[in-house]
C-alpha cells in the first residue's frame, strides 16, 4: 500500500500520511502531524496536502468537494429558509400588541358595564325600600281608616 521511502527524507516507511497533491507518502514527522492527528482527519484525508504543495498551490486538487463549501451551501439554505420568519416575527409582534389593546378595551367595558349594573341595583334597591315604607304606610292608613269606621259607626 505504501511505497518504500518516505516522499521527504527517503527513508523506509512502514506507515505515513498521503499527499492528495503530488501523490507522495511522507513519515508522520516528516509531515509536521501526528499520526493520531491525521487518524482523526476523517474525510479530511481525501484533501490532505504536504508543506510543499501547500506552499505552491493555494487550493486543494481533490475532485471532492471542501467540506467548508458543502457547511457553507447548507448555511446559505438555512438562512433563505429563515428570510421570511423575520416577516412572520414582526406580524406576531403586532398581533400581540392588538391583543392587548384589544384586552385593555375589554376590561375597560366590562368595568363600565358592571358600575352601571350595580348602580342600577343599588337604585332598585332603594326604590324597594320606598315601595315598602309606602306600603307599611298605606297598610297603617287602612287600619286607621277601618279603626275610625268603627268609631264612627
Amino acid at each position: 500500500m505504501y511505497p518504500e521511502k518516505c516522499g521527504s527524507c527517503g527513508d523506509q516507511l512502514s506507515d505515513g500520511v498521503l499527499c492528495t497533491a503530488c501523490k507522495q507518502t511522507l513519515h508522520f514527522h516528516c509531515a509536521s502531524i501526528t499520526e493520531a492527528g491525521y487518524r482523526r482527519l476523517g474525510d479530511r484525508k481525501l484533501t490532505w496536502r504536504c508543506m510543499k504543495c501547500k506552499q505552491t498551490s493555494s487550493s486543494p486538487k481533490s475532485p471532492i468537494p471542501s467540506v467548508e463549501a458543502s457547511v457553507l451551501q447548507e448555511i446559505r439554505a438555512l438562512s433563505a429558509k429563515f428570510t421570511p420568519l423575520e416577516g412572520l416575527k414582526d406580524e406576531i409582534k403586532a398581533l400581540r400588541d392588538e391583543f392587548a389593546d384589544l384586552k385593555s378595551s375589554f376590561n375597560k367595558k366590562f368595568d363600565d358595564l358592571f358600575n352601571d349594573f350595580s348602580d342600577k341595583i343599588k337604585t332598585m334597591e332603594q326604590r324597594i325600600v320606598q315601595v315598602e315604607k309606602i306600603q307599611c304606610q298605606n297598610t297603617t292608613v287602612k287600619e286607621l281608616t277601618m279603626f275610625d269606621i268603627d268609631i264612627g259607626a
